[in-house]
């Protein structure tokens, strides 16, 4: 969810976008993924209901990345310092 403690996903972790998949030498034709807008209900039912289609069919293993966002810090010790006040305030 954008997010990690201390800081942001997209440059400081290899699970950002399907970086993960491709360093564990996994291809899109090992794992079937697909990534749905973690704010749209239906559209993660319906991705949900293809994954396990897929899975039923033996077609797996399967990932399904649901983004979102985290708006607050992972505990009471984060202070938030990577974020900027434009995006706080937003």
């Amino acid at each position: 969810n954008f997010y990690g403690m201390g800081g942001q996903t997209y440059g400081e972790t290899m699970g950002y976008e399907f970086a993960a998949r491709i360093g564990a030498g996994v291809t899109g034709n090992q794992m079937l993924s697909e990534r749905v807008d973690g704010y749209n209900p239906l559209a993660v039912a319906e991705a949900y209901k293809r994954k396990k289609a897929q899975l039923l069919q033996g077609e797996g293993p399967a990932l399904l990345d649901v983004m979102t966002y985290r708006v607050s810090g992972h505990s009471p010790s984060d202070s938030s310092t990577y974020r900027t006040q434009e995006e706080i305030d937003a």
